[in-house]
């Protein structure tokens, strides 16, 4: 990780400081996101651009999500010894030596499980797998260089203070990073990236999350037939535009560190 670790440097040498808040932020911090998230929406894809809601959640979701990962927070979990918090939503935001707000992530709860070989009689079970997952991860184009690797290395600072068993960084859609694909597959995948420029982000978000060093894991979209594999892929690709509207479908075929 030293092309991270160089990365963060720069950008506290540049000033850089980081605040969290668990839960909902202040309104005033949230009207800093917004901007933030503004900005890096029309910089991505022009003026009208929307934010999309499948893979990754959306700011305007975001309280709400809050609040409701605070209503679990509350409640007496049994599967969560005495001693451990239950996740909550994090928000890390970087500001510049000036204070203005730069670049921010979001991390959703991951709440984990309970196993039999963590539970004894007598003693009080302990959840298994619980942590963190990046969701929003937004900056404006002149944020200082290294922002993002420094919110992201004091996420990581910050999880492991707090006993997390897990933190995932989210998905990459085909990566194929344990090379399942068969030659077919990597050349249609080829096509649809290079040549229809169809999820054309992905290899630049994959090369980012790998300067982390995560320990990836497949996740895949199951069909009963090849045939409907035309149909899935358009349906994907309509899940990936989406930006609201109560469409109920979920399919996820991508592999996460």
């Amino acid at each position: 990780m030293a092309n991270v670790r160089t990365s963060a440097r720069r950008a506290e040498r540049d000033s850089v400081r980081i605040s969290w808040y668990e839960g909902v932020p202040p309104a005033e911090v949230m009207q800093q996101l917004e901007q933030v998230s503004s900005a890096w929406l029309e910089h991505k894809a022009g003026e009208h651009a929307a934010e999309t809601g499948f893979s990754t959640g959306r700011l305007d979701e975001m309280i709400e999500s809050a609040e409701r990962a605070d209503a679990i927070a509350h409640l007496s979990v049994p599967s969560y010894s005495s001693h451990e918090a239950i996740p909550r939503l994090v928000t890390g935001v970087a500001t510049t030596n000036a204070g203005t707000a730069c670049a921010f992530v979001t991390f959703t709860p991951i709440y984990g499980g309970v196993t039999p070989e963590t539970t004894t009689p007598g003693n009080q079970s302990s959840g298994q797998g619980w942590g963190w997952s990046l969701d929003l991860m937004r900056r404006v184009s002149d944020a200082p260089p290294g922002v993002m690797e420094l919110l992201l290395v004091r996420a990581l600072e910050r999880f492991q203070s707090c006993g997390a068993h897990v933190v995932s960084f989210g998905l990459v859609a085909l990566a194929d990073t344990n090379q399942e694909m068969t030659p077919v597959e990597r050349k249609l995948v080829s096509l649809a990236t290079d040549g229809l420029h169809l999820m054309e982000h992905r290899e630049p978000l994959f090369n980012f999350k790998q300067k982390f060093q995560p320990s990836w894991q497949s996740r895949y979209l199951v069909t009963n037939t090849r045939l409907a594999l035309p149909k899935i892929a358009l349906a994907v690709l309509r899940l990936r535009n989406y930006s609201g509207g109560g469409m109920a479908i979920l399919l996820r075929g991508s592999d996460k560190p």
